[in-house]
């Protein structure tokens, strides 16, 4: 499993990205000598309490968003008193300040900023739309990531990340599934991303994303030869199912009472091992699998229920003796 995560992006990719997301309607207007600031964490600030001098929570080490309400206070403010908190607060290291609603905040705040080094963004969108964007972003580009060597399908719904030694079969019951109409997100390469704290999220390497490696065959373009409802750029994942060859002397789960976990950035993911032989049909066992585990995700859970009414059979046979 390797780690691939990078801890910060710099205001400069920030900018940029606004710019081609949005085409018009962004623009710096001061502090350019900190496009080199690095921002290390996707959740922003809107720094309403800092500005009425409360400077104990101020969390300077997030992007600081100016909505209307954060413009017009400063506005509000007579110039003793706005010079007086600005001083405040840029001698914090803030990575960049982002105003909405095209609000420039002024000369003094501007003069501070190109003083300090910190970049003023200025964007037309509403600040919802502006905190969407800059979230989803920020998410993205900040998330943890693995890279694994498995593949990442979805059936029935359900993100299934397969993994399992060289030749066990991965790839073939990929294909398989993708032509009983389920679809591939990934081969070979698995990207595995943390976002949010909460949510791993799976995707292909985007060199070979949607191709499928068949021994015997070669590689084959998924898109190409299904279509593009073969296929899926991300999904969580809800299910790891490891393929290993059959062991005559283990002990594997036949009930479902148990379920084992596989750990990714401390998260613990639903673990199942199916033992590859000859004569079974893993892609349906695959299938099966996923149609299971979206009945327990209705309340559903076949071995409790059949458990319990074992359990009930038992304590009925014992009260008529």
């Amino acid at each position: 499993m390797k780690s691939n995560s990078q801890n910060y992006i710099l205001v400069e990719d920030l900018l940029e990205y606004l710019k081609t997301k949005l085409k018009t309607g962004v623009r710096l207007v001061s502090g350019g000598r900190g496009l080199k600031n690095k921002i290390r964490t996707f959740a922003l600030n809107r720094p309403g309490i800092t500005l009425s001098g409360f400077f104990n929570d101020f969390s300077n080490e997030r992007v600081q968003l100016f909505g209307r309400g954060e413009f017009n206070y400063l506005l509000d403010m007579k110039p003793a008193r706005l010079k007086e908190i600005l001083d405040k607060f840029f001698r914090y290291k803030v990575p960049c300040c982002i105003f909405t609603n095209d609000n420039n905040p002024g000369p003094e705040f501007l003069e501070y900023s190109n003083k300090k080094c910190i970049p003023v963004i200025i964007t037309r969108l509403f600040t919802d739309e502006t905190e969407n964007i800059l979230k989803d972003y920020l998410q993205e580009r900040l998330a943890q990531k693995k890279q694994l060597h498995g593949v990442m399908v979805e059936v029935f719904g359900i993100g299934i990340l397969i993994l399992g030694k060289s030749g066990v079969g991965k790839s073939e019951s990929a294909l398989e599934l993708v032509t009983r109409g389920h679809r591939l997100i990934a081969d070979d390469t698995v990207i595995i991303n943390k976002i949010g704290g909460s949510s791993l999220i799976a995707e292909g390497h985007e060199l070979i994303k949607y191709y499928l490696e068949i021994r015997g065959i070669g590689i084959v373009d998924i898109k190409s030869l299904f279509g593009v409802g073969a296929v899926r750029e991300k999904k969580t994942v809800d299910l790891v199912v490891i393929l290993e060859d059959w062991k005559k002397h283990k002990n594997y789960e036949r009930i479902g009472l148990t379920r084992e976990t596989y750990n990714v950035f401390g998260m613990n993911v639903p673990l199942l091992v199916i033992p590859v032989k000859p004569g079974r049909n893993i892609p349906v066992i695959i299938e099966t699998v996923a149609k299971n585990m979206r009945l327990e995700q209705m309340g559903e859970h076949t071995a409790s229920i059949l458990n319990t009414k074992l359990l009930n059979m038992m304590k009925e046979n014992v009260n008529e003796k």
